[in-house]
Parts: structure tokens; C-alpha cells; sequence
């Protein structure tokens, strides 16, 4: 099987970064400063270290979800790009073939003074300039941004950037009140406006994906065939966040329409996100189109913050797992950590397609192979003796092993190779899935 690998990352909020977030509780101002060299390193270093280690294996992509700054300000932002440009390798900012480094703004990002009656350029102006002056690719505007890759060598994936914030600080969606009040405050003193700030940006706000960009999403996913796996970035998620919200408007007002057009395309789509401060796995099905399967990651803080209360921090490592043929059968998701100071790292398998469908994809060995589980547990080496039963074909246990990955990605069969490792091969255990 092939691979692809992709580094997902979340709201940055570079000015607000606590780069003091420490490890252990040092209440005591008496401590030692000597005793701080044997102590765990502070989390903002950890991330930075774990974060460069991950650069050093050169993923094919990195993914940036958004907010790099807070409030829309310009300084912040531009700091960012730099610290970011010192730490991520110049092929990705090089590379002619492929386009590596992708981003999207928040609505954190945007300069809401800069409100138009007649344009939505104005209030991204300051990303775009910035972003060109320290040669980042620019962000999707005024339309969407589709880039493949296609690596004979691992598999193809469309990326699809999408700029979710069209609509944050577009007063004209407001109810006519409610505008009027907001466009008041605006035009008043600067105390006013620094109240207003927060609620404009977390409180009341409209981000939404407008219907030409969806349409232009469905059309190229629609264009390609299964073999090649649609990727979506932007930075707000798809489904209401856990944490209840009152505010008026938080998530995309028209999600449930895009929800719908992507389930119609009927294939596993990812979508991944930001915004939330948080890292839920969601998968979106629909019992209309049995092959529909949009599954929603997000990211969280890359960094310690300040303002933000969230206890978690740290980005993610998607690898796109191919079969021989190609097809994008699944994603290993690695989630690289910091939980209230501790550095964690942990592995989640997601399977894109299921059984009813993958039973096709299954070659005629591999067929043999299912016939040869005859229970519903078996050990390997009673799964070789009936394989060798069926097939004339004399397959290493190695071979067999690696057909037996791929019908667990299928979801075909219960066989984690990593849990596997610690006992002996002829010894491991093969679960039947399917009849």
C-alpha cells in the first residue's frame, strides 16, 4: 500500500501565545532558576520541537486552518507569516510541481473597519499583501482554490481551499436593528469600538460559504473519479461545536446546504477545520447515498494561549492510505498534543468506505483469503494452513500479512498490524467481519 502524508494545523493567535506555559505549578517565587534545566520543558517549546521533527520527514502538505492573528491585526499577522517562514522548510515554498503549503483566513484574520458596502475584497487586503510579501501562497479569493496531486507513486488527492469568512463582519446580513446598532458603535469613539470587538468577532458574525463556491466544489469533485481523494480546507466547521453556544451567529449559516451537496457526490470527502479550539472526529452519512462519508477533522490551538481557555493544544499528521490500485481506502490520524502541560501522541485509524461497498475491491486472493477464515476467530498460521488449503499459489507469510492489511483498511477483517507487533506472526489473530 501507498501514502500521502499531510500536517494539519489550527488557530495560531500568534500575539496572544503564551510561550511561558509551563509543565509544572511554580507558585513558589524562592524556586531556583538552576533546578528549571531539569524540569519537563515548557509546552510552547515541546510544540515547536515535536512541530520541527514532523517538518524534517517533509509531508507532501501542510494545511492551515486560519486565525493566525486576532482582531485583524495586520502586525500580528505579519509576525506570524515570519515565525512560521523560519520554521517550515523553503521547498515548501519553492516546489514548481505541486503546490504544498495551504492556507485560509479566519474570522479573526479579516479587518472588519475595512467594510464594504459593494466589495468583500477590502477587508482582506492586509492578509493578501502580507501573504505576498513573505511568499505564501494567497488565500481563495474571490473564488475557490483546486490544486492536485498526482503521484504515481502514492495516490492522487484534489485539495479544495475554501474562504469560509466571506461573510464575517458583512453588517448587510444582519437583521436591520441589529445593523444599525453595530454601524453606530463603529462610527463612534475608540473606547466603544474595544468593547465591541469581542462580540463582533465571536458573538456576532456571519461566515458562509457562498453558492457560486459551493457549486464550483460539486463540479470538481463530480469531474473525478474515485481513485482520487477530495481534500476541503477552510476554517470553520460544518457541524455546531459541542459547547453551547447563545450567541446569534458562531457557525456557517448555510452549512446545511453544503452538508447536502457534499453528501450527494456520494465518496468519502475530508473536511478539514479549525475555529472551534478544540479536535472532534466527525463522520457525516446519509442512509440516501450509501457511499457518502464526509469526515470532519479539526484541528485545535497550535500553541498555548492567553485569552483562549482551552486545555489542549497541538497539531495533526493525516497519512492517506492507497491500496495497489490506488484507491484512497482510508487515513491514519496522529494527534500530536499537549493536554494541561503533559505531551501526548496518539493514532486513530478512519476506514472510507464500508464493507458492502469494499467486498468488490477485493481481489481473487483475497477472497481466498476470506474463504480460508472459517471461524470467527482464527490465528494466523490456521489461516495460512486453509489458504494453502484453497490456493495452489505458495504465498510468504509476509505477502499474506499485507493482504490482510489491506482487507482490514476494506474493513473486511479485524487485523491491526500495530497491535500485532508485540506477539509472534504465525500466533496473531484474524477476526471474520464479513460473512
Amino acid at each position: 500500500m501507498k501514502d500521502i502524508n499531510l500536517l494539519h494545523l489550527g488557530d495560531i493567535h500568534f500575539e496572544y501565545i503564551d510561550n511561558d506555559a509551563t509543565s509544572v505549578d511554580m507558585k513558589d517565587s524562592s524556586f531556583p532558576k538552576s533546578l528549571n534545566k531539569v524540569l519537563p520543558e515548557k509546552s510552547f517549546q515541546n510544540m515547536i520541537k515535536t512541530f520541527m521533527k514532523e517538518m524534517q520527514k517533509s509531508p507532501s502538505a501542510i494545511m492551515m486552518s486560519g486565525d493566525l492573528s486576532t482582531y485583524g491585526t495586520i502586525e500580528s499577522y505579519e509576525k506570524c507569516l515570519a515565525f512560521l517562514k523560519e520554521r517550515i522548510p523553503n521547498d515548501f515554498f519553492n516546489d514548481a510541481s505541486f503546490q504544498r503549503l495551504f492556507i485560509v483566513p479566519g474570522n479573526h484574520d479579516v479587518n472588519r473597519e475595512k467594510f464594504s458596502e459593494t466589495s468583500f475584497f477590502p477587508k482582506f487586503e492586509h492578509i493578501i499583501d502580507a501573504l505576498k510579501e513573505k511568499d505564501f501562497p494567497v488565500i481563495p479569493y474571490p473564488k475557490v482554490n483546486i490544486e492536485e496531486l498526482n503521484d504515481a507513486s502514492s495516490g492522487i488527492i484534489k485539495i479544495i481551499t475554501i474562504n469560509s469568512c466571506l461573510g464575517c463582519g458583512e453588517r448587510r446580513y444582519y437583521p436591520d436593528k441589529i445593523r444599525d446598532t453595530i454601524s453606530n458603535l463603529l462610527e463612534s469613539n475608540k473606547e466603544d469600538k474595544d468593547k465591541l470587538r469581542e462580540l463582533c468577532f465571536e458573538n456576532l458574525d456571519t461566515p458562509i460559504i457562498t453558492e457560486e463556491d459551493i457549486e464550483i466544489i460539486f463540479q470538481s469533485i463530480e469531474s473525478v473519479n474515485e481513485k482520487c481523494l477530495p481534500i476541503i480546507l477552510t476554517h470553520h466547521n460544518l457541524l455546531p461545536q459541542k459547547r453551547p453556544r447563545i450567541a446569534m451567529y458562531t457557525e456557517l449559516i448555510n452549512s446545511g446546504y453544503i452538508r447536502e451537496k457534499l453528501l450527494m457526490l456520494n465518496r468519502p470527502i475530508l473536511y478539514l477545520h479549525g475555529h472551534i479550539h478544540d479536535d472532534p472526529v466527525e463522520i457525516i452519512q446519509s442512509t440516501k447515498y450509501k457511499s457518502s462519508r464526509i469526515i470532519c477533522i479539526s484541528a485545535p490551538l497550535l500553541f498555548p494561549n492567553k485569552i483562549f481557555n482551552s486545555p489542549k493544544c497541538g497539531f495533526n499528521k493525516i497519512k492517506i492510505i492507497f491500496d495497489h490500485e490506488g484507491l484512497p481506502i482510508g487515513c491514519e490520524l496522529t494527534h500530536y498534543r499537549i493536554i494541561e502541560g503533559i505531551e501526548t501522541k496518539s493514532k486513530e485509524k478512519i476506514k472510507f468506505w464500508d464493507p458492502s461497498d469494499t467486498i468488490a475491491y477485493a481481489t481473487p486472493i483475497e477472497r481466498t483469503i476470506l474463504n480460508s477464515i472459517k471461524k470467527n476467530i482464527i490465528y494466523f498460521g490456521e489461516l495460512k494452513d486453509n489458504f494453502l488449503s484453497y490456493n495452489d499459489e505458495n504465498l510468504s507469510v509476509e505477502e499474506i500479512e499485507k493482504y490482510l492489511v489491506r482487507l482490514n483498511w476494506l474493513g473486511l477483517v479485524g487485523y491491526d498490524e500495530e497491535e500485532n507487533k508485540s506477539t509472534p506472526q504465525l500466533s496473531r489473530i484474524v477476526r471474520k467481519v464479513v460473512p
